[in-house]
């Protein structure tokens, strides 16, 4: 799916992409907004499995969920070429995969707002490396398809703050994201669940 514009996605499923020799999932040239949503079960061999943005891109994400498969070395979940700001987002590359979860291109970075956000590696920011304790996609409420935390997951209760705002790009004005990807309010013990659900 590829976006060159400016664009909103909310409360969203993105999934079952295949490229053999290009990028699966989303590819971004232009500003990008993502709330409260997942792309999940894509793969690349040999390109982006998730989320591919571009030079001229500029990408906003809140409390959303990007797994995918990176088939083979040098494959990855999300590469940045561009601008990617990010908050209480979980990116997991499945166990099988050869690649990582982030690849960046020399000199830039995947800005993690409140440093609450996790990766299945260590290759999307340093010290938040994790095992994510993901269910695999399922029905578990709301209208689309979503992964659940296991119990043991450091997503839950991780996140301290849940609004979404234009601290990068402008793209919308600030609002809650305390209901998740279902409809559902967010419950936490000190805080919230970090992810789409």
């Amino acid at each position: 799916l590829f976006l060159n514009g400016t664009a909103t996605i909310e409360r969203s499923l993105i999934h079952g992409f295949y490229a053999a020799n290009l990028d699966a999932g989303l590819v971004n040239a232009g500003n990008l907004l993502i709330v409260n949503s997942t792309i999940s079960s894509s793969a690349a061999p040999y390109g982006t499995s998730g989320l591919h943005n571009l030079p001229t891109g500029v990408v906003e994400i809140y409390s959303s969920t990007i797994s995918g498969d990176a088939v083979a070395p040098g494959s990855a979940v999300v590469e940045n070429e561009g601008s990617i700001a990010v908050r209480n987002v979980l990116i997991e590359r499945i166990p099988t995969s050869l690649g990582t979860a982030c690849a960046l291109t020399t000199g830039l970075s995947i800005v993690d707002l409140d440093g609450n956000s996790l990766a299945g590696d260590g290759s999307c920011w340093p010290l938040t490396a994790a095992q994510l304790f993901l269910a695999p996609l399922a029905d578990n409420g709301g209208p689309t398809l979503t992964h659940a935390l296991l119990p043991g997951s450091p997503a839950i209760d991780r996140a301290t703050n849940c609004t979404y705002d234009d601290e990068m790009a402008g793209l919308t004005p600030e609002g809650p994201a305390r209901t998740d990807k279902r409809g559902m309010v967010r419950l936490g013990g000190g805080g919230w669940g970090v992810g789409a659900i």
